[in-house]
């Protein structure tokens, strides 16, 4: 058993019962996009369990009006991943390039023997002949 000083023991009772009884409950509050005919109804739901309802818009003036960057042309975009077809044989080649994909189908057109089947994934067209 352990034995506190007798000045602590005083102090405790002089204090009282413990503060925690004294705590009031914050009302509660919730905020839910704002939806035609549906929010006044969560809303009267809400109200005699005492938790406030906000609403708010889908969009904002903010979110329509501000546009910080404008948005870069697919053929600028670098590190895309592309699809080749194949136009005999509907098999197609997929890649990934760090350069924008306007660079690479030049680099494409200007290969004299550029043919699907140099990528190895055309193996039936390899077999008759080669397709573009």
């Amino acid at each position: 058993m352990k034995v506190y000083p007798s000045g602590v023991i005083s102090k405790a009772m002089r204090a009282g019962p413990a503060s925690s009884s004294k705590v009031m409950m914050k009302p509660m509050a919730t905020v839910l996009p704002y939806i035609k005919n549906v929010s006044e109804c969560i809303k009267i739901i809400l109200l005699p369990l005492d938790i406030r309802t906000c609403f708010k818009p889908h969009t904002n003036l903010r979110q329509l009006l501000v546009h910080p960057k404008d948005p870069i042309p697919v053929e600028s975009q670098t590190g895309v991943i592309y699809q080749v077809s194949c136009g005999t044989c509907h098999i197609s080649y997929i890649g990934q390039n760090g350069r924008t994909i306007t660079h690479r189908l030049k680099e494409y057109k200007q290969s004299s023997n550029f043919t699907l089947s140099n990528f190895s994934c055309c193996r039936t067209c390899n077999e008759r002949e080669s397709c573009y």
